[in-house]
């Protein structure tokens, strides 16, 4: 995952690929798996790569959002609150995943991840 990160750093062939190929869901599924490993590493470092994937592109954003990210975003911050670099990382994922996409906050709201 922290390879993805660095990779699709700026770089939209990257971003697009990984939604074409499945590596979005592979890196929702990654976090979710991580979470219950209790592995803040693994759920940091999908999220880190997520975030990135989604930063300035509208298809991915809509892609993670229609993915069960929020919920499982939601439930990451809820088991790793203490650890300060993880829940950097997840909220950051949902900074870039709410610009201009009304569906992930809806989103956000029927998870009840504003509780």
């Amino acid at each position: 995952a922290a390879a993805i990160s660095n990779l699709a750093v700026n770089n939209q062939a990257v971003k697009n690929k990984l939604r074409m190929e499945g590596g979005l869901q592979a890196l929702v599924d990654l976090m979710r798996r991580a979470c219950s490993e209790d592995d803040a590493f693994a759920v940091g470092t999908a999220a880190a790569a997520l975030r990135n994937a989604v930063t300035s592109n509208v298809e991915n954003r809509a892609g993670v959002t229609a993915l069960d990210c929020i919920k499982v975003s939601i439930t990451a911050v809820s088991s790793f609150s203490s650890n300060l670099d993880c829940t950097v990382q997840l909220l950051s994922l949902f900074n870039n995943l709410f610009l201009d996409n009304p569906a992930a906050k809806e989103r956000m709201v029927e998870e009840k991840g504003l509780q």
